[in-house]
């Protein structure tokens, strides 16, 4: 969580002297829902509101590794890593002076007591979160200052998944192609303008590992980040998967090749030399037969 929270901004000790002061040491919640002993859900606290109107949330991306590319089904598989950043100052908090530094750590089942995102993946086949005892994800509420905001209360969360999205590839130019596939993230409002992602696409916070830059069929690149513009209602960025040859090569390429110089090395063998041209013939029809068999299997 901490690494969450100084990748937007550096913020200066000095900053939070003025909030350090005069910390109180209970937390009163009189009628509400007390989720820790710093934080409140007051009485009228509703979750299925905004904040507010519109909401900023940042957002930063790690790409752990790209599973799959199914140029049959035209889907890719890919295990992400976001994080969400977002303030509610409806939440009511009585911090110490250590977490107002570092925010309060907290377990993700109190997600259901507060208001969070409605993400919505474009082009989505198959969406599942990772978990070993509970799922992988990360929850903390803290303050606003510790990421260069406002004196707000924010609220940290981020989790583990694997998405399979749909693409569109267009195979013209088969098997020299390439292709591109966008992985968008957006919300489920249907009023545009009601939340703003601010998506963080530096190196500190959007990560593409090396080992996940290629398939066995493709090599990737990361392009086009979608979503570090202002009043944006959808984040996310765009993979460009260029077609590696060299198997096609070994495959069909140079077999073809061979079965052409072959085929003219026939017209040097004299016409009554009858066994040598039918050896010649029948090896060529046994390559091109296994050829065959080997691309329906494939």
């Amino acid at each position: 969580m901490i690494y969450v929270c100084h990748a937007f901004a550096q913020v200066t000790p000095e900053t939070l002297d003025g909030v350090l002061k005069n910390v109180p040491n209970n937390m009163i919640c009189p009628g509400g829902h007390l989720i820790s002993s710093s934080i409140c859900l007051p009485n009228g606290y509703r979750k299925g509101e905004l904040p507010k109107i519109p909401l900023e949330v940042n957002t930063a991306i790690e790409v752990n590794n790209i599973r799959e590319v199914d140029d049959k089904k035209m889907t890719v598989s890919l295990e992400f890593h976001p994080q969400l950043v977002w303030a509610d100052n409806r939440i009511q908090t009585n911090f110490t002076k250590q977490e107002l530094k570092s925010g309060k750590v907290l377990n993700n089942n109190n997600l259901e007591y507060i208001w969070k995102p409605d993400l919505l993946i474009e082009n989505l086949c198959e969406f599942k979160l990772h978990s070993v005892l509970e799922e992988l994800s990360g929850l903390a509420i803290g303050n606003g200052l510790t990421l260069g905001l406002k004196n707000e209360t924010v609220i940290w969360y981020e989790f583990s998944a694997m998405a399979v999205i749909y693409c569109n590839f267009n195979f013209v130019r088969f098997p020299m192609d390439q292709q591109r596939c966008n992985f968008t993230i957006g919300t489920t409002y249907p009023s545009t303008g009601t939340v703003i992602f601010t998506f963080h696409s530096n190196p500190d916070v959007f990560n593409f590992g090396r080992e996940t830059q290629n398939t066995d069929d493709f090599m990737l690149q990361i392009d086009n980040v979608i979503g570090n513009m202002e009043n944006n209602t959808k984040f996310g960025f765009t993979i460009k998967m260029r077609r590696l040859l060299q198997p096609f090569i070994m495959e069909c390429y140079l077999p073809c090749v061979a079965i052409v110089i072959v085929a003219q090395i026939s017209f040097l063998i004299p016409l009554d030399s009858v066994p040598g041209r039918v050896a010649l013939l029948v090896t060529q029809f046994l390559t091109l037969t296994n050829i065959c068999i080997h691309q329906q299997v494939k």
